[in-house]
């Protein structure tokens, strides 16, 4: 793993880019029209390369007795080649293998520059031809590099740059021998982030659908099972792939990355009857979801689930049969992890209505936020105990609750002669209930919240002192 880790510093250091001031940027696989002559002598053009691409670069004179001359630069600045006469006349060609990642600067001139005497029209073409398999080449998304696994060389790196959101897809194909792989992504914090060794008891290892969590170069390892250790050899082929845009959202699998403050927009239509988003949050986080409606007939409804796709909450039209927005309003998130929203329509797949809706996540903070250090927490379904005295004679559990949630409250003494006493308050600090109390236990048999927010319990007494424990059950 050192190894994995030294590389990893080197390669991603080497993406840092040359901006190249005043250039006009070129895109792979098309051509751009320009003219050389006294007034402009020379022109200057930037592309992104990757390190181990193949690329041609062709310029092609269209008019005039121009004599022109090409020159590549590397992100350093450094020349890497430069081409003047042509054994084809009209066209000089430059075919390479990049050695460094970044930006490159191209500048195209006619020969003796200022000085020079000819002009001319030309067409220049840039195209990416392959990629090396060359350890530590750079990839692209629908890249596939073939390479071997020997005691010698037990793995081989590549990078990758990817965008917070792409949900990535690496394959590592047995080609020949009894190699077992084993595939790995590294980020630049050198840390593991996935790894798979027998995809689905095959012979294969596949990291399937992995969402990308920041924008940044990834490096992917493949190895064999065991590493240095290992005994395992053979040739491999290595894809990477990427779920396409059309395909975002269609399951959770392949869902939308949401993040807090950036609002995503989409359509339900005929075909597609939901949309489906991914999202990170920590326990306690306050969250709401709201889902506007911004054309056609849509009438929205929004699904919270968990990451085991269990329903957490739903919701229709915010005013019932009026208002048809959805919005699911300060949810506090039970614990850390990542949560999936479904966006639909009513009567989800069997609904009629479509049309466009914009979606917006807000985290509002932590549901305890504003409550003292010395009053303690308690959730549903849960028990908490302590004892009551002279000195002690109240103590008071903080819970966050959901509008139209029912619950019963309960304390029970555990030991000495205290007669416990129970009141449940509002998040303004105003009495709800007061629960009945005998000589040993207090009670609030039924309540239903009025609306989510902050509670408090406060356990007291009315006489006595001692043990006692306090249970806080939801009914269904």
């Amino acid at each position: 793993m050192r190894r994995v880790i030294v590389l990893l510093v080197l390669m991603l250091c080497a993406f840092a880019p040359v901006r190249a001031q005043g250039a006009q940027a070129l895109t792979f696989g098309q051509s751009v029209d320009g003219r050389l002559d006294g007034t402009t002598p020379t022109a200057a053009y930037s592309f992104d390369g990757l390190r181990g691409e193949y690329l041609r670069i062709s310029l092609r004179v269209t008019r005039g007795d121009l004599d022109a001359t090409l020159a590549l630069f590397a992100p350093d600045g450094s020349l890497i080649v430069r081409r003047d006469d042509s054994p084809e006349g009209d066209a000089l060609t430059i075919q390479l293998r990049l050695t460094a990642s970044g930006t490159h600067r191209l500048v195209a001139a006619r020969f003796g520059h200022g000085r020079g005497t000819t002009a001319g029209d030309y067409t220049l073409s840039i195209d990416r031809v392959g990629v090396s398999a060359e350890s530590g080449s750079a990839l692209r998304f629908g890249d596939t590099v073939a390479n071997s696994i020997t005691n010698d060389q037990y793995e081989v790196y590549y990078s990758l740059r990817a965008r917070r959101g792409d949900l990535i897809t690496l394959t590592m194909r047995l080609d020949s021998g009894n190699l077992d792989p084993l595939l790995q992504l590294v980020d630049a914090n050198r840390r593991i982030l996935v790894e798979n060794d027998d995809f689905e008891s095959t012979p294969d290892a596949r990291i399937e659908r992995w969402l990308v969590p920041e924008d940044g170069q990834y490096l992917i390892v493949a190895g064999r099972y065991g590493g240095a250790a290992g005994t395992t050899t053979g040739t491999f082929l290595l894809t990477v792939d990427r779920v396409p845009e059309s395909a975002l959202g269609n399951t959770p699998q392949a869902a939308v990355r949401l993040f807090p403050g950036q609002p995503d927009e989409h359509a339900i239509t005929a075909e597609r009857a939901a949309i489906w988003y991914v999202f990170e949050a920590r326990v306690d986080d306050l969250i709401t979801l709201s889902m506007n409606r911004i054309s056609g007939t849509l009438d929205p409804f929004l699904v919270l689930l968990n990451a085991d796709l269990q329903e957490l909450a739903t919701h229709d039209d915010i005013v019932d049969g009026q208002q048809r927005d959805s919005l699911i309003s300060g949810y506090r998130i039970p614990s850390d992890g990542l949560y999936y929203v479904q966006a639909t329509r009513f009567e989800r797949a069997a609904g009629t209505t479509i049309g466009g809706f914009r979606l917006t996540l807000t985290i509002t903070g932590n549901a305890f936020d504003t409550v003292e250090p010395d009053i303690e927490r308690i959730a549903y379904n849960a028990s908490a105990g302590g004892v009551l005295n002279a000195a002690l004679p109240r103590r008071r559990y903080a819970f966050y609750g959901n509008g139209g949630d029912t619950l019963t409250i309960v304390v029970n003494r555990v030991d000495g002669d205290l007669a416990p006493m129970v009141t449940l308050l509002d998040e303004g600090g105003a009495t709800i209930v007061e629960g009945s109390a005998s000589s040993s236990n207090a009670v609030i048999p039924r309540i239903t919240l009025p609306k989510s927010g902050l509670y408090t319990i406060i356990v007291s007494r009315s006489d006595g002192a001692g043990g006692f424990l306090l249970a806080v059950a939801q009914r269904q």
